[in-house]
């Protein structure tokens, strides 16, 4: 099995957040997403899209016929390799929650022979903590942060109860990160649908 090296930037986030990972090259897209919602610590409860400069590729229910951009593609139908032969692309988009509207920026590195009784994906390198859920994209974040760090702030306690609790930047859980990898990747060896890792395992959140 081929697997391949992608490095995952969060856009318009401070400070950095980025993701490496080894995937199967044949991973289904839709299987990408859901190694990408545990890599970061999203909770896949918003819909998605992966983006080149001429093509989208979605889920169907997106599907609205009056793309004059670009061209749609189903995830459904289609693996990593698929994409990266179709797309011929180095570099792609990953787009989560249209609302919030994140915005990750994926490298497609070196491809290399799968290792000997190794399960992929596997993430390799955890940088920066993600973003909570729903918190208004890059600058609802932005003042977020700035809000959960000083708690004298007139909004501290309003904000400290919207996120149940406080927050620590810096706390990455990174080790809760790659058991998440892992277990979507034990999914993925048995043959089932990754998606499966949010019914399993919905409380695998920091």
């Amino acid at each position: 099995m081929d697997v391949i090296r992608l490095r995952v930037n969060l856009k318009h986030v401070e400070p950095k957040v980025m993701r490496s990972l080894l995937v199967p090259l044949n991973i289904q897209l839709q299987d990408l997403h859901i190694t990408l919602q545990t890599a970061f610590g999203w909770t896949n409860t918003h819909y998605y899209s992966f983006e080149t400069r001429r093509t989208s590729w979605i889920e169907p229910q997106l599907a609205t016929g009056d793309n004059f951009l670009n061209q749609e593609y189903f995830v459904e139908n289609y693996d990593l390799r698929d994409f990266l032969i179709i797309t011929n692309a180095k570099q792609f988009l990953y787009i989560y929650d249209f609302g919030d509207y994140w915005e990750h920026v994926i490298h497609a590195g070196t491809i290399q022979k799968a290792k000997a009784g190794e399960l992929y994906p596997k993430l390799t390198t955890v940088k920066g903590r993600c973003p909570p859920e729903d918190v208004g994209g890059p600058w609802g974040y932005e003042e977020f942060v700035e809000i959960m760090a000083d708690k004298n702030h007139v909004d501290y306690e309003e904000y400290a109860e919207w996120h149940l609790g406080e927050f620590d930047i810096n706390d990455t859980s990174e080790d809760l990160r790659r058991k998440s990898v892992e277990k979507v990747a034990t999914l993925i060896s048995k043959g089932e649908s990754a998606r499966g890792y949010f019914r399993y395992h919905p409380t695998d959140f920091p």
